[in-house]
């Protein structure tokens, strides 16, 4: 993995979470395919980043995201590439309901405690960064103290994800359903998916609520 001693500090960590179980269909083609594409277009700006992978509860039996990554991967790639691996056992402490089987947002503060960029992104492992959102970090125009969402916008399920380029992406008739419009106050319709915050800020807030553990909030 790449190794984060004497490096320069990110502009952005990527902090993402996920596990080889398949979630969503092929799930390990999308993650590829995403993590390809992203850092593609982020070093072809230019764009200091890091990716922090948290493998929350890995299935028993079948190879680690971090391995295969390892495996497949550029070493432009891994040298981006750091990933935490979260016991089974951690999971079962926590969680308060038998049927929440991932605690996605516990595990996005794992690798919220280990970011090192100066901005934090916590998003999840199949979404693509849009060109606009792309263009607004190559700018350097994010501000300490302020929450950043995008909207989601969902591609058909049959989507081809090992050929992706902008003209398919930001073509209508690939998208599953009209996007999302955020709404103040909560600006819901990406949750989970978007969050932008300076690290310090993240740091101060405590992360995610770790405290309410039933449910996916």
């Amino acid at each position: 993995m790449g190794e984060s001693g004497s490096d320069p500090t990110p502009y952005i960590s990527v902090v993402i979470t996920g596990r080889n179980d398949g979630h969503g269909g092929d799930f390990v083609r999308r993650f590829f395919a995403t993590l390809e594409f992203n850092h593609r277009e982020l070093t072809a700006r230019a764009i200091p980043y890091e990716l922090l992978l948290v493998e929350w509860a890995p299935v028993p039996g079948v190879p680690l995201l971090a391995d295969l990554v390892e495996e497949r991967c550029a070493d432009s790639v891994i040298a981006a590439f750091q990933a935490v691996i979260v016991d089974p056992a951690y999971h079962e402490t926590m969680t308060l309901s038998p049927q929440l089987v991932y605690h996605q947002f516990l595990a996005k503060n794992v690798g919220l405690r280990r970011a090192r960029g100066e901005y934090v992104l916590s998003t999840n492992c199949d979404v693509i960064l849009g060109r606009h959102i792309l263009e607004r970090l190559a700018r350097r125009e994010l501000e300490p103290a302020v929450v950043y969402r995008a909207p989601r916008w969902d591609l058909v399920a049959t989507f081809d994800v090992e050929r992706l380029d902008w003209a398919r992406l930001e073509n209508p008739a690939n998208l599953a359903r009209p996007g999302k419009r955020l709404r103040p106050p909560y600006f819901r319709g990406s949750t989970g998916d978007f969050v932008v915050l300076d690290r310090a800020s993240f740091v101060g807030l405590g992360g995610f609520n770790e405290v309410y553990r039933v449910a996916q909030f």
